[in-house]
């Protein structure tokens, strides 16, 4: 591979990254539980990783209404990207978006309930999320 850089168990590779086929692992991931309320504050267990699980508590929440909450994460720089999905119980009722990075402490989700179908309603919803490292350069 060309302009390929290895730093520790890291490799840096200077052009495009093509997977023409299988998997591309994202390791060190973590899991996590709201206790409280879809508001609570989560750190991932372990502590500080690139890729999680997160199951909100069960709290309800209206047409409309919207709810954040911040995960804990020093892995997060200004120029990331985090991607966030519902995954799990009532798909295509809620809108979740990553938003409010704070470089090297954390990163925030917004769940929006956009169904009026039993409203409200009181899902424990699980997401996953992704980091993205990423460069304005």
């Amino acid at each position: 591979m060309a302009d390929t850089k290895r730093y520790n168990s890291n490799v840096e590779l200077g052009g495009a990254l093509k997977l023409g086929g299988g998997t591309l692992n994202v390791l060190r991931g973590g899991t996590a539980t709201q206790a409280t309320n879809k508001t609570t504050t989560v750190t991932m267990v372990p502590a500080n990783v690139e890729t999680g699980q997160i199951t909100t508590s069960n709290e309800a929440m209206s047409q409309g209404q919207v709810k954040t909450f911040t995960v804990n994460c020093n892995k997060v720089s200004a120029t990331d990207v985090v991607l966030v999905n519902h995954v799990d119980v009532a798909m295509g009722e809620y809108l979740v978006q990553a938003n409010n990075i704070q470089a090297g402490t954390s990163f925030d989700i917004s769940i929006t309930r956009m169904s009026s179908a039993s409203d409200p309603e009181s899902d424990a919803l699980v997401l996953r999320y992704v980091v993205i490292h990423g460069s304005h350069t």
